[in-house]
Parts: structure tokens; C-alpha cells; sequence
């Protein structure tokens, strides 16, 4: 024997606010694993020496800057 339920429209309104608090929730934890996941480190190239030649003049420099990339730097080899 089958039995049919009647549902009031409280119970519906209760049902549609459950079902969006877990869509809501679901999508909350899903952003911050996201978040979580997304400052990874990536394998970049590998570090190399380079050689800049830096001239200075009254308050000015050549090159005005100077990109490097991290790791590319060797401040513990002593050399100027």
C-alpha cells in the first residue's frame, strides 16, 4: 500500500531554505579549497647568473631598473 504525503507550504518553504544553505555551503568549501590549492608553487626556470653593469650619475642610474627573477640573486658569494 502506498501512502501519499501532503506537504504544507511551511514544509516546502523549510525544504527550499535547507537545500540553499548546502548549495551555499558547498560552494563556500569548494572556494576555499580552491584557495587553499591555488598559492602552490609552480617549478620555474632554473636560477642563472647574470652580470649587470650598474652606472651611477647625479641622482640618476643606468639602468633605472633591473628585473630579476627569484632565485636569480646570490647574496652569499661575496662577489661585487
Amino acid at each position: 500500500m502506498i501512502r501519499s504525503q501532503h506537504v504544507t507550504a511551511a514544509q516546502h518553504s523549510r525544504f527550499r531554505e535547507n537545500k540553499t544553505q548546502w548549495l551555499a555551503g558547498g560552494i563556500t568549501i569548494a572556494l576555499v579549497l580552491a584557495a587553499l590549492v591555488a598559492p602552490l608553487p609552480v617549478t620555474g626556470a632554473v636560477p642563472q647568473e647574470r652580470h649587470v653593469t650598474i652606472s651611477a650619475h647625479s641622482f640618476a642610474f643606468e639602468p633605472a631598473t633591473v628585473h630579476v627573477h627569484r632565485g636569480d640573486t646570490d647574496y652569499g658569494s661575496g662577489r661585487v
